[in-house]
């Protein structure tokens, strides 16, 4: 699942009140991709600004 993806997946999740962990666990991800980025060092793109937003 790419970055976009999660964000969608995330919004849909909460739009649908779906199970808290599963949100969790979602979120427990675009997390870590958000970290990884700031690790990495390049500049941010579209998706982990999205990601950035559901955290």
């Amino acid at each position: 699942m790419g970055d976009k993806q999660l964000y969608l997946a995330i919004q849909e999740a909460k739009k649908h009140n779906l199970d808290f962990e599963f949100i969790a666990i979602l979120k427990s991800e675009a997390r870590r991709r958000v970290e990884f980025h700031k690790k990495k060092g390049g500049f941010e793109n579209l998706e982990i600004t999205l990601l950035k937003k559901v955290l």
